[in-house]
């Protein structure tokens, strides 16, 4: 994929320098984003090493870096945060029989049709029998 002036992009911060931030973008390719190259709702203090965001890119250096700036910060919900928290609620539950979904009932209809159709299975059977003890091959 290639990136152009002007696109945005989504990216993870790899590093914080004390002039910006390293930028992982897609492709193994690294931008810049110089530390006042922020949108206004966004502030030094939010952004963390590994932190996702989306960023315009505003030129190349000679170098072939891309020059950066950081638009959007994503916030990791509380999930990707502590999973292990929630995973074990969800197995507590689950072991002290929680939240236990009761079975529907059959209906006396259902069942009546199910003893028909095993009765009517048993005479079938029984007159298979009689038909394969008859010899219907000899002429």
């Amino acid at each position: 994929m290639e990136i152009r002036v002007g696109e945005k992009v989504s990216g993870k911060i790899n590093g914080i320098k004390e002039e910006g931030y390293t930028v992982a973008l897609c492709n193994d390719i690294n931008g810049f984003a110089p530390k006042d190259n922020l949108e206004k709702d966004l502030e030094e203090s939010d952004i963390k090493e590994g932190s996702e965001v989306k960023v315009r890119v505003e030129g190349k250096t000679g170098e072939g870096v891309f020059q950066l700036t950081i638009t959007k910060l994503f916030q990791k919900d509380k999930f990707q945060q502590k999973p292990d928290k929630y995973l074990k609620n969800v197995t507590q539950e689950k072991n002290n029989g929680g939240d236990e979904t009761k079975k529907p009932g059959v209906s006396d209809q259902f069942e009546d049709w199910l003893a028909e159709v095993d009765s009517s299975l048993k005479e079938i059977k029984e007159h298979r029998k009689e038909r394969l003890n008859k010899d219907f091959w000899t002429i």
